[in-house]
């Protein structure tokens, strides 16, 4: 929550509100003239006419390194017409990713300097623009790719630690930099930050504040005057090291995200160029896997405005398909036939088996079923994979939260044998069967069919009848019942009495 910084300015009413979730937000701003959610909403770029074909001015100043997107950067500008490009690197050198980036430009009619500094290096960079000044024209483009942040929950940080990683974090992005180089109006100003800053990231959270901050400060820049660019990527699929993909990138790829391929990525960036957007995200979101991922934990209204996302998640809220009151019934069947230890057993061996398959284990008896699903190796991804198999397999609506609100196999059997709940009469009764097929006749029927509303108005007529003398002798139910009811609850009962 973004609160005013003059106390005085704050509506303690709408602060109210927030706080107790009356209005549904998770984060809002508050501010004199109201209070303000984030919503994350397509920009349909292919639709609008460029404000300008954008040319890169001047020198181009580019930070990051000769092996990462600097190096595709410093290529697409060079095809643009970029006369020359100063590559800032303190790791770079004569390295050979910046001896063959060189060879690539000059084949290009670009030239290329790679100068061994570090952003944050003051004094460094300002001899490097003195230099470039004196020899190749004054910087006009300045783009910066270099941001990296450590991994640290906000939770494991004190306040102290947060600021110094933010400081770090603005200092790497050259925010002195930009200073240094004297940019004017008409220059160009690009800053590369993180998704992590569009919606969150439960691991890079000093990463996440400081993109954030450097976000806000790209607004700034740009309400002064200045053609600062914001553009918040996803993770792109580069090599690292051995050539081998990170070790994170598969993660991303399981929540929904995946690597952007370079020539689109940097297509996507010209565009924004050309369309002067002052901040974007940019990411390859699979929405039907992420979207449910993103609100696991608790409902969030970021993604109201993308309908690929609001589809995604309603449609994991929802109960399981028609086919789900069949595999229900076939289940509670199947229980039913069964002593008690024995049906515990059975759901037992149905989740092991899908928290082996989901863990990727050669058997069930590879899970312990009384260890916690954490330290079995699960994550938020396991926990929704596993969710929608038992889901598919037993015809339950079981919420995606299931699995950290009994988190071990052995408890999430027991919620699933409470679900399902043959009881002790079912072998007794047999008609509880006929019930199951009650249930299943009514879920694959349509909501205006007249033979629906028909069966449910009897299946009502018999719990008021049967339900209505429960109290025992004496005065009736029902009697006392009508003599507290409204209007409405009058006219509702003579409805159900009626079929009507």
């Amino acid at each position: 929550m973004d609160l005013p910084a003059d106390p005085r300015a704050l509506d303690t009413g709408r602060l109210r509100a927030l706080l107790t979730g009356a209005c549904g937000e998770d984060e809002a701003a508050l501010r004199p003239t109201g209070a303000y959610g984030r919503r994350l909403v397509p920009d349909p770029i292919g639709d609008r006419v460029p404000r300008r074909a954008w040319r890169p001015r001047g020198t181009v100043l580019i930070t990051g390194a000769a092996d990462g997107p600097a190096a595709h950067v410093a290529r697409r500008l060079a095809a643009d017409g970029a006369d020359h490009i100063v590559l800032l690197d303190p790791a770079s050198g004569d390295a050979p990713g910046a001896v063959q980036l060189a060879a690539e430009l000059d084949a290009l009619g670009t030239g290329l300097t790679v100068a061994a500094h570090a952003p944050a290096d003051r004094e460094g960079v300002a001899r490097l623009v003195e230099r470039v000044a004196r020899t190749g024209g004054r910087i006009g483009t300045v783009i910066h790719t270099s941001a990296s942040g450590e991994l640290a929950p906000l939770t494991e940080l004190t306040p102290k630690r947060l600021a110094e990683q933010v400081h770090a974090h603005l200092d790497a992005a050259g925010r002195q930099l930009d200073e240094l180089c004297g940019t004017e109006p008409g220059d160009t100003v690009v800053h590369f930050t993180t998704v992590a800053a569009s919606w969150g990231s439960k691991d890079h959270g000093s990463y996440a504040a400081a993109a954030a901050c450097l976000d806000a400060l790209a607004r700034r820049d740009r309400a002064g005057g200045r053609a600062t660019v914001s553009i918040a990527w996803g993770l792109w699929d580069l090599p690292y090291g051995d050539g081998a993909p990170a070790a994170h990138t598969e993660r991303f790829r399981r929540q929904g995200l995946s690597p952007l391929d370079p020539r689109p990525a940097l297509t996507a960036l010209r565009q924004v160029l050309d369309h002067d957007d002052p901040g974007v995200t940019i990411a390859d979101v699979a929405w039907e896997r992420f979207a449910p991922l993103f609100t696991l934990a608790r409902p969030s209204r970021l993604f109201d405005g993308v309908p690929a996302a609001r589809q995604a998640i309603e449609a994991a809220r929802k109960p399981a398909p028609d086919t789900g009151a069949e595999q229900a019934a076939a289940l509670r069947r199947e229980l039913a036939a069964l002593a008690g230890d024995e049906r515990e057993e059975r759901l037992l061996t149905l989740v092991r088996a899908h928290v082996a398959a989901v863990l990727r284990h050669p058997a069930p008896e590879a899970v312990e079923p009384d260890r916690p699903f954490k330290e079995l190796g699960f994550d938020s991804i396991a926990a929704v994979e596993l969710r929608n198999r038992l889901r598919a397999s037993t015809g339950l609506s079981l919420p995606t939260t299931v699995v950290f609100d009994h988190p071990t196999p052995r408890s999430l059997a027991d919620r699933l044998l409470a679900d399902v709940g043959p009881g002790e009469s079912a072998t007794a009764l047999p008609v509880s069967g006929h019930i199951d097929e009650v249930e299943a006749a009514l879920a694959g029927l349509p909501a205006g069919d007249p033979r629906r509303a028909g069966l449910v108005n009897r299946l009502q007529a018999l719990v008021w009848k049967y339900t209505a003398g429960v109290d025992g002798p004496g005065e009736r139910a029902d009697e006392r019942d009508l003599a507290a009811a409204t209007a409405d609850e009058v006219f509702a009962l003579i409805d159900r009495e009626l079929g009507v």
